[in-house]
């Protein structure tokens, strides 16, 4: 799968200037809570947590949000060029899902799609967000570690 994938980013660098990919990150210890509001920070997204790829469709919103996927990444990639990159991975057999969308409001937002709507469909109020995060509080002015070698 690795390999797969370096095919993919190879393929977007060697177009240059026409480069799909703003930034990637390596998905790895905090799954997607950790990885998708570092990838949005500061500017903050909306994320639906349906639109993630899971093979468990009896998961729940919690524990698709902090699950510990194994060889995954998470791309932050120009609108105007997301078809591009999808017809990437599908030549390179690469499974891409767009879960949201930078917002600019410096939060992250994760909304679940499929309580929205059942409640549309009920007539209900629509559900408050699952996650409301203000970037700047959880990433923002972190302490820098100092460490001295003697």
């Amino acid at each position: 799968m690795a390999q797969k994938l370096y095919r993919v980013v190879r393929a977007c660098v060697e177009m240059r200037e026409d480069n799909p990919i703003v930034s990637i990150h390596d998905q790895g210890a905090g799954g997607n809570c950790n990885v998708v509001k570092e990838i949005i920070y500061p500017k903050g997204a909306e994320i639906d947590i349906w639109a993630v790829v899971i093979g468990d469709h009896t998961m729940s919103v919690l524990e698709i949000w902090s699950a510990e996927y194994q060889e995954q990444d998470a791309i932050l990639v120009k609108r105007e060029s997301r078809s591009m990159l999808q017809s990437i991975c599908q030549i390179e057999r690469v499974c891409m899902a767009v879960i949201g969308t930078i917002g600019g409001d410096e939060h992250v937002v994760l909304v679940d799609s499929r309580a929205v709507q059942e409640s549309q469909l009920s007539g209900q109020l629509a559900p408050r967000p699952v996650v409301d995060l203000e970037l700047q509080k959880v990433l923002g002015d972190m302490p820098q570690n100092v460490f001295e070698c003697h």
